[in-house]
């Protein structure tokens, strides 16, 4: 299962994928039309899948035959189907032929204090072979800009799983390091110093099992296999754990 900006989507246990929610941006996968409902609605294209990803104006997914889809909004090249713009209401298959593991739609949600925009937006997978892509607007990891096809995360890493985010995206790698890449205006990087375009490595030589990155794209966090949790970034309502509201550049850990 997961959650989106306004919808939801889940995978059951005969690989039949489902979604439900807004579908201003045809985010469902259910066609054409506002087909926002609040039921389960079978995603169109009778894939097998393992994984689907719920992002703000849009959503993507690998099959059990490693095939790569997305769908909904792509006016920032989020799909990564090689074409800009458009709506496109079904599961329409990633550019490049690659075999994918896994495949994760980003947020693109601002939110302000009065408002909350759809920004830019960006997807990224692992492949069968443990390299990392992205796409869409924001930072790849490989260049700066908009690409409506994968490009090829920077560094020549192999990669468990890449999470993007609004304003970054960060990799955990097979060997357990996290890299991070995009704005570090808050430290979401996890290192002092200014935004970077390829991904660097966050401070303090920690090992981690797992990452999850705030799909609003300000902070992040990674459990070790000592079973603690270190977070990083934006902390002004206390997302950091640690005891405070102070924004952290390194990661800190989580109170226990």
């Amino acid at each position: 299962m997961s959650v989106g900006y306004e919808h939801t989507c889940a995978v059951n246990p005969y690989d039949v994928g489902f979604c439900w929610g807004g579908d201003q941006f045809g985010q469902l996968g259910t066609g054409p039309g506002d087909g926002s409902t609040n039921t389960p609605t079978r995603v169109l294209g009778g894939h097998k899948w393992r994984l689907i990803f719920a992002g703000a104006s849009h959503t993507c997914g690998a099959t059990q035959d490693n095939k790569g889809y997305c769908w909904g909004w792509n006016n920032f090249n989020q799909l990564g189907i090689g074409v800009s713009g458009g709506r496109h209401p079904e599961p329409t298959p990633i550019a490049g032929g690659l075999s994918w593991r896994q495949v994760r739609a980003g947020s693109g949600v601002n939110t302000g204090l009065n408002s909350v925009e759809l920004d830019e937006a960006v997807g990224c997978g692992v492949t069968q072979s443990d390299q990392a892509y992205c796409w869409g607007a924001g930072a790849t990891g490989s260049a700066p800009g908009a690409s409506s096809t994968p490009k090829l995360v920077a560094g020549g890493r192999r990669y468990r799983t890449v999470q993007p985010g609004l304003w970054h995206s960060c990799g955990l790698t097979l060997a357990g390091a996290v890299f991070c890449w995009g704005q570090n205006d808050f430290g979401m990087l996890g290192r002092t110093g200014g935004s970077s375009q390829t991904p660097v490595r966050v401070s303090g030589n920690l090992v981690f099992e797992a990452l999850s990155v705030d799909p609003s794209g300000f902070h992040a966090c990674g459990l070790t296999a000592a079973h603690q949790v270190y977070c990083w970034g934006n902390n002004g309502q206390g997302q950091l754990g640690d005891g405070t509201l102070t924004n952290r550049s390194t990661p800190v850990a989580v109170l226990q």
